[in-house]
């Protein structure tokens, strides 16, 4: 996949509004630890979902040196499938019924999500953002500068967004040389077009991925859980506007004594600004 530069700064909003909320803040922040959360649990409901389409594999997969790639695929989705020539996998192909596309879209998609994303985005002064991500301006935005970040693994996971308005069809990527290297992030990295002011990126790992950096302790229900990883410290936080006077105290007087700076989000008649 051809790779946007990395920005040097890069926002991730948070919520605070429960005790374990505002703690598992806290502790991300003092730890440099960030969370990967699940993509069934993101509001985007094309989020992390690739189609499949019949006509669309049944050209691409007319050229025969091609159908290597097809067969495995065949052998996990038809358990009744035993080697052929490539003439008779054709027509199998052709000859499908619509359930075996439909086990293949949910084969597929399975193991988009079984895949942890943390979302980063361009912007610290959006306003849907601040209603959808940090509790209506009662959470906090991280910032967190790119250059610090010291695992090379980590900067090779960090993908930008694309916006279309269509679920993104699997072929294409296959398709696309460039794109093809990473299937899975090309569709974990797709979300509607409604959303492209949000200026997104996104932290990227498969399961495997996660098992290295994590020593193999991954949770027993790994299916239904994200996953914390050390990522790298934040350098600022924005303080939501509508965070309480106490709650602003608290922040200020934690995170500060870690050297990093608080700041308020103030409304102005031009939108949000820091607070002065």
């Amino acid at each position: 996949m051809a790779k946007k530069t990395i920005p040097e700064n890069l926002y991730r909003y948070r919520s605070i509004n429960t005790a374990m909320q505002l703690i598992n803040v806290i502790n991300e922040v003092r730890k440099g630890d960030i969370y990967l959360s699940r993509p069934l649990d993101f509001n985007d409901i094309y989020d992390a979902t690739s189609i499949l389409s019949k006509d669309n594999w049944y050209d691409y997969f007319k050229d025969s040196h091609k159908l290597p790639f097809l067969i495995e695929i065949f052998k996990h989705v038809n358990k009744e499938y035993s080697e052929t020539s490539p003439s008779d996998v054709i027509e199998q192909l052709k000859n499908m019924k619509m359930d075996f596309w439909i086990e293949l879209n949910k084969h597929c998609n399975e193991t988009l999500r079984k895949m942890r994303i943390a979302c980063f985005t361009e912007c610290f002064d959006s306003m849907p953002m601040w209603a959808h991500y940090a509790s209506d301006h009662q959470g906090v935005c991280l910032l967190y500068d790119t250059t610090s970040v010291a695992d090379s693994l980590d900067k090779t996971r960090l993908f930008p967004v694309k916006y279309s308005k269509q679920i993104p069809d699997i072929i294409y990527f296959i398709n696309n040389r460039k794109r093809r290297k990473n299937l899975i992030e090309s569709c974990a990295t797709r979300k509607h077009a409604d959303w492209s002011y949000e200026k997104e990126w996104r932290l990227v790992y498969h399961q495997e991925h996660l098992h290295i950096i994590n020593q193999n302790d991954l949770p027993y229900n790994y299916d239904d859980k994200g996953v914390t990883i050390n990522f790298c410290k934040p350098s600022k936080m924005f303080i939501g506007h509508k965070v309480s006077a106490r709650v602003e105290q608290f922040l200020r007087d934690v995170i500060g004594s870690l050297g990093i700076d608080v700041v308020k989000m103030e409304v102005t008649p031009y939108g949000l600004v820091e607070k002065k």
